[in-house]
């Protein structure tokens, strides 16, 4: 491109150009739109991001939430702690390539995401904005909802006014349609929140009459993949909840007897998952609470993972716990997720402790046992967890805070490896 001398220009950094003086006089000086002088900056070179070496396993950035497309094991999209979301096209290769997708916006803390089950390629895309970091929470504004229908190529935001300085935990579009659109739920730090229109209104059903949810902060937001009209959240100071109207109105099913929820309540946080094939249907709360012995430091452990077997109504304390989170970080550090093959396992990880393979005995309670989740070589993933899926092949996806790692063959001991 060719300027005349004093003559004023705007550069595209996006786009290498070549600027010269008409009459010969010399290189001019390229300003910035600030009009910061831009002439003798040196080139960039890609430093990252990419694995840091020197850990006893390779350890990239904290990542909070997962999810793999249900018919390609290559596929899969994370949201990190405060780097936004990224997706890889080569999940299953030995040095997979992921490419960042949501830079462009004011916020890279993402609490959550997810698929919308109405899109059988997986295309459409919801996302949560939370600060879950470890350093104190601290990330970037809470903005809202994050929304593509084109895989994660673009974006737009939704909620921005209703989810103003909220925590998104769980964002759960389901395969409900109204007339209006789809219907979305979200579980926050300002309670439970409700869309009939694919994200564009917002109501808030906690606190709300008629919904039967207290108000207060909701900490996880579950569908039941056996009935798309039920769903279940967990509020710490209340219990768990159970709707089977799409998100309407809810019921509390914190149990009765002597191993109801009710007496592990207050909780500090509560964590759900649930399995349903051939039939077999259950539903499962993990309670951590403060103050949790051995004291000292963090002290967020769990205090009672409980399984049901009829949609909440009842409910069994699954027996011979350790000690989960073992350092007491339950605050970010714990995930847990249901086996989607058998009914009676359920994989949970904390901080620094192994992760276990839980294996209950509804006839004999006493049987129940949880198998670390070593590496039959030895390995094992960072420390730190933050979430875990299953991936098309049936191997375990795990997010901490090193990054994300695959357990392949997790239910045999003597191939699995990480």
């Amino acid at each position: 491109t060719t300027f005349e001398p004093d003559e004023t220009f705007v550069v595209n950094l996006t786009t290498p150009i070549n600027a010269t003086i008409a009459d010969g006089q010399g290189v001019g000086t390229i300003l910035d739109a600030r009009g910061i002088s831009l002439s003798g900056v040196p080139d960039w070179v890609e430093e990252g991001p990419g694995p840091i070496s020197g850990w006893p396993v390779f350890a990239a950035g904290a990542i909070e939430a997962i999810v793999a497309d249900p018919s390609d094991p290559d596929r899969i999209f994370v949201g990190t702690v405060n780097g936004g979301i990224w997706r890889t096209a080569n999940a299953t290769d030995s040095t997979p390539i992921w490419i960042p997708l949501t830079d462009q916006f004011v916020s890279l803390s993402i609490g959550d995401i997810d698929f919308s089950p109405l899109d059988t390629a997986s295309n459409t895309i919801f996302a949560g904005i939370g600060r879950f970091s470890a350093g104190y929470q601290w990330g970037g504004p809470q903005t809202g909802l994050l929304k593509s229908t084109d895989g994660g190529s673009t974006w737009v935001e939704l909620g921005l006014t209703v989810f103003d300085g909220l925590n998104v935990r769980s964002v759960v579009p389901t395969a409900i349609t109204t007339e209006a659109g789809q219907v979305i739920l979200v579980a926050s730090s300002g309670g439970v929140f409700r869309s009939a229109d694919g994200g564009e209104t917002w109501t808030k059903l906690s606190g709300s009459p008629g919904t039967n949810l207290p108000d207060g902060a909701a900490s996880h937001l579950v569908a039941d993949p056996g009935d798309p009209m039920r769903s279940y959240v967990a509020m710490p100071s209340q219990g768990v909840f159970r709707s089977e109207d799409g998100g309407i109105s809810w019921e509390q099913i914190n149990g009765a007897g002597i191993t109801m929820i009710t007496g592990s309540l207050p909780a500090s946080r509560i964590e759900l998952a649930v399995h349903d094939r051939n039939g077999q249907n259950v539903v499962y709360a993990a309670v951590l609470q403060n103050g949790v012995p051995p004291l000292g430091g963090f002290t967020q452990r769990l205090v009672g993972l409980f399984r049901s077997t009829d949609q909440g109504t009842t409910w069994r304390l699954v027996k011979n716990q350790p000690q989960v989170p073992y350092n007491g970080q339950g605050h970010v550090h714990f995930s847990m997720v249901a086996d989607p093959m058998e009914a009676n396992v359920l994989f949970i990880k904390g901080d620094v402790d192994p992760g276990y393979r839980v294996q209950m005995d509804d006839a004999e309670p006493a049987l129940d046992s949880w198998m670390p989740i070593m590496g039959v070589d030895g390995t094992a993933p960072h420390v730190d967890s933050r979430d875990m899926v299953f991936d098309a092949q049936g191997n375990l996806l795990e997010a901490d805070d090193g990054g994300v790692y695959r357990l392949i063959n997790p239910n045999d001991p003597l191939t699995r490896r990480w």
